[in-house]
């Protein structure tokens, strides 16, 4: 019990603190979840979206609205079915994500910096030797 507790300790004081930084751009973690995946795979289904950030349908149809609506995103209907939209960053979501994914990658490579090179490699190979277990 006392491993769980530790790992979901670890995890929200690292959300925590990732939000700091997400929050100075007016975003919420979801959102911006929703954007760094645009950012890095470019044109997404909302369902490959869904998967990429590991969230519910549920609260996805907003997070890509609030965003469409910021103008971050653009979304259009695919081809054929009407019920599947793409989505992709807009130029000023492009803009903002070149200013904040490098910011973002440093303010990770620092929360993790505490420890060396061996510790990170144990530390992955643990928690996917967990992760492995759940799939």
């Amino acid at each position: 019990m006392y491993v769980y507790i530790l790992l979901n300790k670890v995890l929200n004081a690292l959300k925590k603190e990732n939000y700091k930084l997400i929050s100075e751009y007016g975003l919420t973690l979801s959102q911006f979840a929703v954007l760094e995946a645009l950012y890095t795979a470019g044109e997404l289904t909302t369902g490959e979206v869904m998967k990429k950030v590991l969230t519910t349908s549920g609260n996805i149809p907003v997070i890509v609205k609030n965003l469409a609506k910021e103008g971050y995103i653009t979304r259009r209907q695919s081809g054929n079915d009407k019920r599947k939209y793409m989505l992709n960053l807009s130029e000023k979501g492009q803009r903002l994500m070149e200013e904040l994914a490098p910011k973002n990658i440093n303010h990770i490579e620092k929360s993790v910096s505490i420890w060396n090179e061996e510790e990170k490699r144990d530390l992955i190979r643990l928690l996917n030797k967990f992760r492995k277990d759940f799939q």
